[in-house]
């Protein structure tokens, strides 16, 4: 019988960044990075339906702007919801990113299926506070 290590860190899982702006991106890559995650980014919703729907498990958590071409984060949100949905799986955590600190912003985000919500810009203690809140497992 092989019995697992406790004490063996499992690997994290990989983070979809959908970001437009390639700065931001770019930026939000080194910090998720330099925290060990592997990152997977696009720039735009449809890209980002479309990988999540080519590979649905290969994602643990996904950063999701809110503003971006070709589909906006609310309709690429609800779009990743609507394929769970119709497969029974368990909802992956989405992340509002955005620059707006609007509140019908916040209010949107959670009605497109979307879990939580940070305003850039987005500095790594915030960014690693957030992914953990919604990584760790639950202490029950």
């Amino acid at each position: 019988m092989i019995l697992s290590d406790p004490f063996v860190e499992k690997p994290k899982p990989m983070i979809m960044v959908v970001e437009d702006n390639p700065i931001n991106q770019k930026l939000t890559v080194v910090q998720l990075s330099r925290m060990g995650y592997s990152v997977h980014a696009v720039a735009n919703g449809k890209a980002a339906v479309e990988a999540f729907l080519k590979n649905p498990n290969a994602y643990g958590l996904v950063l999701m702007d809110c503003y971006l071409p070709l589909l906006d984060g609310f309709t690429a949100a609800s779009e990743i919801r609507k394929f769970e949905h119709s497969r029974g799986r368990s909802p992956v955590p989405i992340i509002a990113v955005t620059a707006s600190p609007d509140p019908s912003d916040q209010q949107e985000s959670l009605q497109s299926g979307m879990d939580d919500y940070i305003c850039k810009p987005v500095g790594q203690k915030q960014l690693r506070t957030t992914i953990e809140r919604w990584l760790s497992p639950q202490v029950g």
